[in-house]
């Protein structure tokens, strides 16, 4: 095996030196993609299930007022971050060697906060517009926390990750200021 591919597959294994130590990790919790792809499938299927039946007249759900507004803040939102969740945490500790993986007890309060926020949005009716959007902008704050490596990282290889996740960060506070009546949000569809 030549030195670059011996390189190139000690590399993608390297992660592993800096597994936590955490005891009885479950199976799902092992890997940040685990849970997501778990939660996320069904979530998504009731969403447009429930999107469409609102939709279409079928039910009347008294906190979908808007469901424009409702559907589109969620798969942009909601389910985009539940996906660069479940890409970073797996993929960031393979791509920068030294980076602890997040399992274990604090990748599940990530993934509570995620779940809190898309049934505060839900709900936002009953839990204010000021609390959902705590809850919703602190799991992508969090999110561009942990993504820190990347911008910081001297050959800036995959610093437009971290950009990226900054402006998807001001784009959802932007959202939460125009529905508290604090920005204008003005959406056309052709």
């Amino acid at each position: 095996m030549s030195d670059n591919n011996r390189e190139n597959s000690n590399h993608a294994n390297n992660h592993y030196l800096y597994y936590p130590d955490e005891k009885d990790v479950p199976t799902y919790l092992a890997y940040g993609f685990r849970p997501i792809f778990l939660l996320l499938p069904p979530y998504i299927v009731i969403s447009m299930i429930l999107w469409a039946l609102v939709w279409s007249g079928y039910l009347n759900i008294p906190f979908m007022n808007d469901t424009l507004t409702w559907h589109v803040y969620e798969m942009l939102f909601g389910i985009l971050t539940a996906g660069v969740l479940a890409f970073l945490t797996t993929g960031l500790p393979e791509l920068f060697p030294g980076m602890v993986p997040f399992i274990g007890k604090r990748l599940k309060y990530i993934m509570i906060l995620w779940i809190a926020g898309r049934v505060s949005f839900w709900f936002i009716d009953i839990t204010g517009v000021y609390l959902t959007a705590i809850l919703n902008l602190a799991m992508l704050g969090w999110l561009i926390w942990f993504a820190k490596d990347v911008v910081l990282d001297k050959l800036q290889r995959h610093s437009s990750l971290g950009y990226i996740l900054v402006v998807i960060f001001g784009l959802e506070v932007w959202f939460f200021a125009s529905v508290s009546g604090h920005a204008v949000l003005h959406l056309w569809i052709f």
